[in-house]
């Protein structure tokens, strides 16, 4: 199997995937934050049925925005008590996931880019540990938007961090592509 390509600066949806809350956004052009906005299935829905009407919005957002990149917060795994790693709702989680990570099987075939909380929380703010507030606070710095990170806008405001890290790590990589050759 052969490494993708860097895909180009395009369009980019990004994802705090969650079955209760699933924060999204759409970065269009370097830092142009198209929309936003969080999920909340129905709870009277059941785990399954909640899966398949997060996956219709995010197939519906895909459709519309024909993203080159979707970015998604990877879950977490946790050391419990008793040395077992585990995330709270894990199975849910996971499937959830893999459902987003088959859409991409679809067109718009966006690439796909899993980052891990600590390390996007890092590339963001410069440090693994980090609050919802935290995020709020320097994505609000960089595009000028009003997010608090409180329990109604947190989901949104990590998606938009996710998407920002994203753009961040591709603009980098398209420069040691542009500027590698320049060393030799």
């Amino acid at each position: 199997m052969t490494r993708a390509a860097t895909p180009p600066l395009g369009t980019i949806i990004a994802i705090d995937p969650g079955i209760t809350h699933c924060g999204y956004a759409v970065l269009t052009g370097v830092e142009q934050l198209a929309v936003s906005g969080t999920w909340i299935p129905r709870r009277t829905l059941s785990v399954l049925d909640r899966h398949l009407w997060l996956l219709a919005k995010l197939q519906d957002l895909l459709t519309e925005w024909q993203p080159s990149v979707l970015a998604f917060e990877e879950f977490v795994w946790m050391v419990g008590d008793n040395g077992e790693y585990f995330v709270r709702g894990r199975p849910a989680l996971e499937r959830l996931i893999g459902g987003i990570e088959a859409l991409c099987l679809w067109p718009p075939h966006p690439v796909l880019m899993p980052l891990l909380p600590q390390t996007w929380g890092k590339q963001l703010l410069g440090q693994a540990q980090h609050t919802k507030a935290q995020i709020a606070w320097a994505v609000n710095q960089r595009l000028q938007t009003t997010f608090k990170g409180d329990a109604l806008d947190n989901h949104r405001a990590d998606a938009v961090g996710i998407a920002l890290v994203a753009q961040d790590t591709l603009r980098q990589r398209q420069y040691l592509l542009t500027h590698s050759g320049a060393r030799r």
